[in-house]
């Protein structure tokens, strides 16, 4: 009885030890996430700070563009074949002051790609219309395109 006591003491001790171990990371975890947030939220700044707008328009009959001369417009025109229907697309817009081209990526899709050089760095912006009852393989393709490029994600949501 007294060598089982023993035993529970120790596997007692071991459980402690084990707790503060896990306390121990679960606040060096937390102090990390709030530095990765503080980085996060200086990141954000920094983008404010030097302008950089993204912005998307929604197709319709009412589409207003309006002073596009200062800048660049690429696009990838729907598929009549591919889609079965007329008009539609997806458009990029760069303004004339950065440095900017198209990628050639081949995929299925109404996607596009550009590269935009500025403040020194390359970026690549991506538009891409899925349309409905797409199949998990065109999901899949790509989103394998995208594998280990750094990405800045915007969605156009219906209502």
């Amino acid at each position: 009885m007294e060598n089982r006591l023993e035993k529970l003491i120790d596997k007692l001790e071991i459980s402690e030890q084990m707790v503060t171990k896990l306390q121990n990371d679960i606040l060096k975890l937390r102090e990390e996430n709030e530095e990765l947030r503080d980085a996060n939220d200086g990141l954000e700044q920094y983008t404010r700070r030097n302008s950089v707008r993204i912005f998307g328009i929604k197709e319709g009959g009412s589409e207003d563009i309006y002073d596009i001369g200062r800048y660049i417009v690429y696009r990838c025109d729907c598929s009549q074949v591919l889609s079965g229907k007329q008009g539609g697309g997806v458009l990029i817009t760069v303004h004339k002051k950065y440095k900017s081209e198209a990628i050639n990526v081949n995929i299925i899709l109404e996607s596009l790609f550009v590269k935009i050089h500025m403040y020194g760095k390359d970026i690549i912006i991506n538009s891409v219309y899925f349309p409905p009852h797409t199949i998990a393989a065109t999901y899949e393709e790509y989103f394998n395109t995208l594998e280990n490029t750094n990405l800045f994600l915007t969605n156009d949501v219906l209502s």
